[in-house]
């Protein structure tokens, strides 16, 4: 007898397989997780020490903090190396590669919004055109001028070799931007910035695949960010049907503005009777969506 998890997941595989349906992908760290990737955040209800997440994080990570303070800015990076390093190493794993594997046999139906900046997507071979990294990558680089061409138009390859065993001050030496010698930092979202701040993030393209869905798929996510709060303020004025794919069941909140007061937000539940739950880990449930013959290309 199926569990309610192994007949949505069986359900789902229908209808990517057998509809016309244009099916959003959203995806989280435990998307990775299986490559060796520790959670940013932990999952909910669970005390986890070897996430990144800290209650310095928000205010270390911003914008205004780097241009405040490079020197610091980059100790407190080299403080949590150890977790950019097994992104600088991690593989993709099959959940990667079976995303991969839609992509290309549903080219025009199949899209994926990914918060990960660890582009484990694109070394997993998924078209290129399918997958928006809105979050950036942490293997490239953007000047910290924003009068610069490289701050958000483009962006250059980071060499890893000048973040290891450096100091700060060498970090900041050896990353200097090539045209206008500013401090140069990762191409990632930072908690001060906008998602159409940076060219690379495509957030138009991103709100147009949104918009598209006649269906959005969570994957691995802990919906704390505006990405996964946009998908759900679409998918809830459409009444779309969604799935969340996750190792644990809880309820799937988003932010609104609220109708009484617009500079604050108010809380709304995703209706229980459009929300699916697959509780299960990532790459075995997205493997769970290729036909078993096709299994050996993943």
């Amino acid at each position: 007898m199926q569990t309610r998890s192994q007949s949505v997941l069986s359900s789902l595989k229908s209808q990517i397989l057998n509809t016309d349906d244009k099916i959003l992908f959203i995806t989280g760290a435990g998307l990775s997780f299986d490559s060796g990737i520790p959670l940013f955040r932990s999952e909910h209800g669970v005390d986890d020490s070897s996430v990144i997440w800290d209650d310095k994080m928000e205010s270390w990570a911003t914008m205004k903090t780097f241009l405040l303070d490079p020197l610091s800015w980059y100790s407190i990076f080299k403080s949590k190396y150890e977790f950019f390093r097994t992104i600088r190493d991690a593989k993709p794993n099959k959940g990667h590669r079976a995303l991969s594997w839609l992509c290309k046999n549903y080219p025009d139906r199949i899209k994926i919004i990914t918060q990960n900046i660890d582009g484990l997507l694109h070394k997993a071979n998924c078209p290129p055109e399918n997958v928006l990294e809105v979050h950036g990558r942490l293997d490239y680089l953007r000047c910290s001028n924003t009068n610069c061409y490289l701050s958000k138009e483009q962006y250059l390859p980071l060499d890893w070799n000048c973040l290891e065993n450096k100091s700060p001050k060498a970090i900041i030496q050896d990353l200097a931007c090539p045209s206008c010698n500013s401090p140069c930092l990762p191409l990632v979202l930072l908690f001060d910035e906008p998602y159409h701040g940076n060219k690379y993030y495509q957030w138009d393209k991103a709100k147009e695949w949104m918009n598209e869905a006649d269906l959005m798929i969570f994957v691995g996510t802990s919906f704390s960010v505006f990405c996964t709060d946009k998908c759900l303020r679409v998918g809830y004025k459409k009444n779309l049907p969604i799935v969340n794919i996750n190792i644990r069941q809880f309820p799937i909140t988003f932010e609104i503005p609220s109708k009484y007061n617009s500079d604050s937000l108010e809380i709304l539940e995703y209706p229980c009777e459009l929300v699916r739950q697959i509780i299960q880990g990532s790459t075995d449930a997205l493997l769970g969506l290729i036909p078993y013959e096709y299994h050996s290309e993943i």
